[in-house]
């Protein structure tokens, strides 16, 4: 914990966040696990959810946000031994990066490649891919193009062998789903998915963005790919760095020090609640009176030999026994004094 820097300072301690799912994968809720603290004491330890907050020192502690695609990136410098940054940036999944699934069959059948790809942008538009093919003696250049937001396509691109007189260059696209053949391989784009990325500015030696993308390799293994996507020619042109292995780049030793769990408090006091609490008492109070108590409107005509007594309410009311009461009443304090009812 940070030091007490004033009393009474409160601070939240967040021990682990949670995603919780179903038997089908489904998420179903997130809950956190926090220690409050106060004065640099401890007072409440609890879980909180989004429909069950912790309550602790009037204060309530809702869950509201959670991701699970902070990353932590961890460079230091090579020279010095310095750590010169050391952040867990939280990737997003709205603005995910495409990432393709590129299958290649050779002319038999038989399944030279088939995995998803991690492409770089080239635009706002199209990205790109160098695919290393086994058994293909060339790197296969992939580009992934959208036009005017229009759906994914996928082209292959084939620069001719200018040793061989025969080769030709050629460029094959191919729409989600589809496949295509150049007479002895043949490509298919069954599928496209989005990895969580994000820009990030002041990564030491990346200038002036880094471009971060993180994918789940085939083995499950976690990779986090930084990205130099202004200067294609330098060192840090692309690291892919799996966790816990540092990557040595220009001046600069980079190190995914794995995922990164975070979650968003809600955090509410509100001392003037009981006013809401009375108010809201009071007003069913006066439903109550209302419905259940109906209102009774009475007249009283006094004079020298006969008094009148008239009265209008709900039927509910039973008005007419009461009036006969009141009548009764006024004749005995009267001595007899004759009253009628109208």
């Amino acid at each position: 914990m940070f030091p007490v820097v004033h009393r009474d300072q409160m601070q939240v301690q967040n021990l682990n966040s949670f995603e919780g799912r179903d038997a089908e994968g489904r998420i179903v809720d997130y809950y956190t696990d926090l220690v409050i603290y106060k004065d640099g004491r401890e007072i409440c330890r609890g879980k909180t959810t989004v429909n069950d907050p912790l309550g602790c020192a009037g204060y309530r502690f809702h869950q509201s946000t959670f991701s699970p695609d902070g990353v932590g990136l961890k460079v230091r410098d090579v020279k010095t031994g310095a750590v010169v940054y050391a952040e867990a940036p939280v990737l997003q999944r709205e603005a995910a990066a495409p990432s393709p699934r590129f299958v290649v069959r050779d002319a038999a059948g038989k399944t030279l490649f088939d995995d998803f790809l991690v492409v770089r942008p080239l635009d706002d538009r199209r990205t790109i891919a160098l695919v290393p093919v086994p058994g293909v003696e060339k790197v296969l250049p992939v580009v992934l193009f959208t036009e005017a937001g229009g759906p994914w396509q996928m082209s292959i691109v084939h620069l001719a062998d200018r040793t061989d007189p025969n080769d030709r260059d050629y460029q094959i696209t191919i729409d989600e789903g589809g496949s295509a053949s150049d007479g002895n391989l043949t490509f298919s784009f069954p599928e496209l998915r989005g990895l969580p990325a994000l820009i990030v500015q002041e990564i030491p030696g990346i200038d002036p963005v880094a471009y971060l993308q993180l994918e789940r390799a085939a083995d499950g293994t976690r990779i986090l790919n930084v990205m130099n996507v202004a200067r294609p020619e330098a060192p840090t042109s692309w690291l892919p760095l799996r966790e816990g292995e540092p990557l040595v780049a220009g001046d600069y030793e980079y190190t995914f020090e794995g995922p990164r769990e975070y979650t968003g408090m809600l955090v509410k006091r509100d001392p003037g609640s009981w006013l809401i609490w009375v108010a809201t008492a009071l007003m069913m109070a006066g439903l109550a009176v209302t419905f259940y108590m109906p209102r009774r409107r009475v007249w009283v005509k006094v004079g020298p030999e006969r008094t009148q007594i008239a009265g209008i309410a709900e039927r509910m009311a039973h008005l007419s026994p009461e009036l006969a009461r009141l009548l009764a009443r006024a004749r005995r304090e009267a001595g007899g004094t004759r009253a009628d009812g109208l």
